[in-house]
């Protein structure tokens, strides 16, 4: 049925109710039960994502690949909600393999310093991650994944995980830096770069905790105060630039250092519920344009399948407890484009 005549039911008392629509509202607490157009119209989407997710399914099921995909707390959005929504950044970044500089003033990482990576590893078992939080409908990203590495650096070197603030990132760093021929600059929910807010860390001296600065999920006027400043980073290591980072560095530098700031095309992930996400197989993401930053935070292998646990900042509700895991040595969407690591 055509959403002209669905919506024309609706406003004649004449619902169609889903039970599986129904229980996903009440499991969502989505607002819109009560208004009939509305629940028709976000029913109608509901439908056909979950047609079109069948039909990826069922293609990678035919190429031997398990589906990573399913119902999630955005499947009652099209796309382009999801894109303008603010989950994803307004201005996508485009990357190359031949990047001009180590992402604006840090240091390229110096590779003998790696040692051999470990099979596996997990940062969230060593107390030095904070539980994942919602960035809500703000293009904050760069502003969370920023302080998730800064936080696990800080309590790797003085043993203490402490809750810093995303909010302070979000309304004081506007630092421009020249990319690829792009000026990139940092402009609070319209989006940012996480090696740009690191300049701007710097230049700071330290952060605020987030219970004196706490989140609000919008750009405000900044409020950051130098008597409250602790725990400065002092630069940050650069693992991509000039060229894309190498997985297998990444790897070796996550489990001897700490939680990385990565970038990616993250339109996939609308669709995400759990798994190892490999685009390849869909053609679904590019290599080129970054829209989402977020953060390693450890990697491992299961069935023969090298991958990545990533964590989000879309709430815990979503994926597998607020992360998603992705192929690992395959560059998937951009993910060792823009890879950085402070240094405390």
């Amino acid at each position: 049925m055509k959403l002209t005549a669905i919506v024309a039911l609706a406003l004649f008392g004449l619902a169609l109710a889903d039970p599986a629509f129904d229980a996903y509202i009440r499991k969502y607490n989505k607002s819109y039960a009560a208004d009939p157009v509305e629940y028709q119209r976000r029913l109608a989407i509901y439908q056909d994502n979950l047609r079109e997710m069948k039909q990826q399914m069922a293609a990678l099921i035919n190429a031997g690949v398990e589906p990573w995909m399913g119902v999630n707390k955005f499947t009652d959005m099209t796309k382009e909600e999801f894109r303008s929504a603010g989950y994803l950044l307004p201005n996508p970044l485009t990357v190359g393999e031949d990047a001009t500089s180590c992402l604006a003033n840090g240091v390229t990482l110096d590779r003998s310093t790696l040692r051999a990576a470990p099979a596996s590893w997990d940062w969230r078992t060593h107390n030095v991650v904070n539980p994942v939080q919602n960035q809500q409908q703000c293009g904050s990203c760069w502003a969370f994944s920023t302080i998730a590495s800064i936080e696990t650096a800080v309590a790797l070197k003085n043993g203490t995980l402490m809750k810093f603030s995303e909010q302070e990132i979000v309304d004081c760093s506007h630092g421009c830096v020249m990319e690829d021929g792009q000026e990139v600059c940092n402009q609070g929910c319209n989006g940012g770069w996480p090696w740009s807010a690191m300049s701007d860390a710097i230049s700071w001296g330290g952060q605020e905790l987030e219970s004196v600065y706490p989140y609000t999920g919008v750009t405000g006027t900044c409020q950051r105060s130098a008597l409250n400043t602790m725990n400065p980073i002092t630069n940050y290591t650069c693992l991509s630039g000039p060229n894309l980072a190498d997985e297998t560095d990444m790897a070796a530098f996550v489990a001897q250092n700490g939680v990385i700031s990565i970038a990616m095309d993250a339109g996939i992930l609308q669709s995400y519920s759990k798994g190892i996400i490999k685009p390849d197989f869909l053609k679904s993401c590019s290599k080129t344009q970054l829209d989402h930053a977020i953060n390693i935070v450890g990697y491992g292998t299961e069935s023969s399948t090298d991958f990545w646990i990533v964590r989000n900042s879309w709430g815990a509700d979503w994926g597998e407890s607020g992360y998603f895991r992705i192929i690992r040595g395959k560059g998937a969407c951009g993910l060792n484009a823009g890879v950085v690591f402070p240094v405390v």
